[in-house]
């Protein structure tokens, strides 16, 4: 009779352990659904302005992935193509090309930003090396910061030697603020508490695919942005790195489920579920982020730009990005201290626009 209670008890025991992991898995299951007719329903209550004028274009060869406006009129591009990094006026004309490829110290494998907010030499971020490097106006490298045991998505650089850099960990999505000069991490901002109050959930692994996203600054505001790229989600940052907010996009897209598909021979690949890129670009100036977003109706011809807030996140309006003359869609996205919006499309033409707000 003794082991007849001990094997009911144990049959009890695995049913209640099974049902339990049931209901976790089918809780976080529900609660990143992909729900395509509320999406929807919060793109139809875009507002659209057409207060936008072509002002000039010009094309470059290679394949921009990230443009920014480090300071006044001037528009820092990224070429991953050819690794090289780029300062043009506002009319096209280069300025300055900075980037060798290889595996030195000085050299870079994977450019994936530059900053040339400084006089006297620029910054980049190697995303292969893990590592921002501060060089001399002649290309010298001055010092660097190597991200030892981290997948660093993106960085911005907020002053001085300070970097904001994005991360995700065994457990958790990290902002950290790190002074490279001084090797010195600063302060560090988690999102899981903010997820969870959000979503009633948090993902257990592969936090960088999930969470996945860029920086942008623009130095009239003092604001940095970070926007996901397969989630409506921004988080804005202070000048020192403070995260002020985040907000959801006018679309919600919720945050993706992490998954895995075994390739065969030893080959796992890993993804998220719905594998869309939700935000293709974002910027801001000194009252609005700027988000370009893939998320359109069937009645837009191209992506569309939402507007936020930038004191509350709040959405605002949206601008439906012109197409180009041989209709490429847009891909980045910048703005300057005077207001002309920069679009780089598919085949790498550049558009500069005058918004009128």
């Amino acid at each position: 009779m003794k082991n007849k209670k001990i094997l009911f008890f144990g049959i009890f025991l695995l049913f209640s352990l099974t049902g339990i992991l049931y209901y976790f898995n089918n809780f976080t299951a529900k609660n990143i659904k992909f729900d395509e007719n509320s999406i929807r329903r919060n793109i139809e209550k875009r507002k659209y302005t057409e207060d936008i004028i072509k002002q000039n274009q010009f094309d470059h060869i290679g394949k921009i992935s990230y443009i920014s406006t480090d300071f006044e009129d001037f528009l820092t591009a990224v070429d991953t193509k050819n690794n090289r990094g780029f300062l043009f006026s506002p009319k096209g004309k280069i300025l300055k090309e900075v980037g060798k490829t290889g595996e030195a110290p000085w050299e870079n494998i994977t450019l994936k930003y530059v900053n040339f907010a400084e006089k006297d030499g620029y910054y980049a971020f190697d995303y292969s090396k893990q590592t921002i490097k501060k060089y001399s106006s002649s290309d010298s490298l001055l010092y660097y910061y190597k991200f030892d045991g981290h997948s660093v998505s993106h960085i911005s650089r907020l002053k001085n030697d300070i970097f904001i850099v994005s991360f995700g960990d065994a457990n958790d999505f990290l902002f950290k603020i790190v002074d490279i000069k001084l090797k010195k991490i600063i302060n560090t901002y988690s999102i899981k508490r903010l997820i969870e109050k959000e979503y009633g959930f948090f993902p257990k692994r592969d936090l960088d695919l999930v969470f996945e996203g860029y920086f942008a600054k623009n130095t009239l505001n003092n604001r940095v942005v970070y926007s996901c790229n397969k989630a409506g989600l921004f988080f804005v940052f202070d000048i020192s790195g403070k995260m002020l907010y985040f907000h959801k996009t006018i679309d919600a897209v919720p945050v993706p489920k992490p998954i895995s598909k075994d390739r065969g021979s030893g080959i796992v690949e890993y993804l998220v579920e719905p594998d869309i890129y939700v935000n293709y670009s974002r910027c801001l100036d000194n009252k609005y982020i700027y988000i370009l977003s893939n998320i359109i109706s069937n009645k837009d011809r191209n992506r569309v730009i939402d507007m936020y807030n930038l004191s509350n996140g709040e959405y605002v309006k949206s601008i439906s990005a012109p197409p180009s003359s041989d209709s490429q869609k847009s891909v980045e996205i910048s703005i300057n201290d005077f207001g002309i919006l920069t679009i780089v499309y598919e085949n790498m033409t550049i558009i500069n626009f005058k918004i009128e707000l």
